[in-house]
């Protein structure tokens, strides 16, 4: 039985989108989804990326993957590597794919001079949270996840004009 970690390439993106369609679907949310093909390979693969991924094979058939992006921390001017989603499918899991992708992860941020890695996680997901315990993962308290999409992220755009920040 081999196993290879690599680089995603543009012909892997019907296979990322197929488990990022897998994983919406398993948290019960497969509506989440919106992306296309065309979307995830200029987001990979674009000049400039905008993200990053790798593919996880189990004799010669992809078995799992993770992408990532990087977020800068201010207060240390420094760098995290940020996983955006990992996914390993249902019947490769407790192999050690999790475990390898996550090691891989953690050598490229070592090797980029990254403060370290960072992921959210639902809090529902038992099963996760317990795997991600088991590799020495800390949740951080104190802290939520916030976003600004949609009608809320144009009305926020919109409001940030020079003439409204002279009257705020």
């Amino acid at each position: 039985m081999s196993f290879v970690l690599r680089d995603a390439v543009p012909a892997d993106v019907p296979v990322l989108l197929g488990f990022a369609r897998g994983l919406a679907a398993h948290e019960g949310r497969p509506e989440a989804v919106t992306a296309t093909e065309a979307d995830l390979h200029a987001a990979l693969f674009g000049t400039p990326p905008r993200g990053w991924a790798l593919v996880a094979e189990r004799d010669g058939a992809a078995v799992g993957f993770a992408a990532w992006s990087y977020r800068y921390v201010m207060y240390r001017a420094a760098t995290m590597l940020y996983v955006t989603t990992v996914f390993v499918d249902e019947a490769a899991r407790g192999g050690g794919t999790g475990r390898a992708i996550f090691g891989e992860l953690a050598r490229r941020a070592l090797r980029e001079g990254c403060l370290g890695v960072d992921w959210g996680v639902r809090e529902d997901n038992a099963t996760a949270l317990a795997f991600y315990a088991s590799i020495g993962a800390e949740r951080r308290t104190g802290s939520a996840s916030m976003t600004l999409r949609g009608e809320a992220l144009e009305r926020m755009a919109a409001w940030t004009s020079q003439a409204e920040l002279a009257h705020a």
